[in-house]
């Protein structure tokens, strides 16, 4: 993917944002970011940012931009091209289901053990993971925090099974105890593996079949 980021700034190793501002102003709940600039065009280089970046860049507007730097990142996220991005993306989603083995494993101890704060933490966990694989192999572009869930219920189907899981397991459908929430979490995480498993490599595949296992002879 060709570099997004103007030849006069160094993207690659610019800083990080560094701080926030928050406080009332005429009755309005008010926040600042102060933002470095290469760090917002770097985000339009990852998937895992990018799907969170993009459509909040292109709907921004511009108040007070004296140097003129604010015009070409927007158009830079108005070109955005999710093609570019999507292998990457796909193999982002896939490492991220693999690498939450761990955490099924904290989730289906701390259910046997009757232990609710292992058992709450680890699902939770489960259940944002699954959200963000699922919108970075579809190429997601979130609008805001406030709808990230459900555009990933639209891209999946609303009244599909992942979206279903994902629901009960986030508390968000039905009255379930900790318990049906937890086995919620595991039911999702096995129908995400099942969209990312054609891009795992044979040793990934196997930690994949060994925590099937284990999910199914936990009950």
């Amino acid at each position: 993917m060709p570099s997004l980021c103007p030849t006069h700034l160094n993207c690659a190793t610019g800083p990080e944002p560094t701080r926030e501002w928050l406080g009332y102003r005429d009755g309005f709940l008010v926040s600042i970011d102060h933002q470095h600039l290469e760090a917002r065009y770097r985000d339009l280089t990852h998937p895992e940012s990018a799907v969170r970046a993009v459509m909040p860049l292109r709907r921004l507007q511009i108040l007070h931009d004296p140097e003129g730097v604010l015009t070409p990142l927007q158009r830079a996220a108005s070109d955005f091209d999710w093609s570019h991005l999507a292998a990457q993306g796909q193999a982002f989603a896939a490492e991220t289901v693999v690498h939450q083995a761990e955490v099924i494993h904290k989730l289906l101890g701390g259910r046997a053990r009757g232990e609710a704060a292992r058992t709450w933490s680890a699902a939770t966990e489960v259940v944002n993971a699954m959200m963000v694989a699922m919108a970075v192999w579809h190429g997601v572009l979130v609008h805001s925090g406030n709808t990230y869930a459900a555009q990933v219920w639209e891209t999946m189907g609303h009244d599909s099974d992942w979206s279903h899981w994902h629901r009960l397991a986030a508390g968000v459908e039905g009255t379930s105890t900790l318990q049906e929430r937890s086995q919620a979490a595991l039911s999702l995480y096995l129908v995400t593996a099942q969209n990312i498993e054609p891009l795992l490599s044979e040793e990934a595949l196997e930690v994949m079949r060994e925590v099937r296992r284990q999910i199914q002879a936990a009950g």
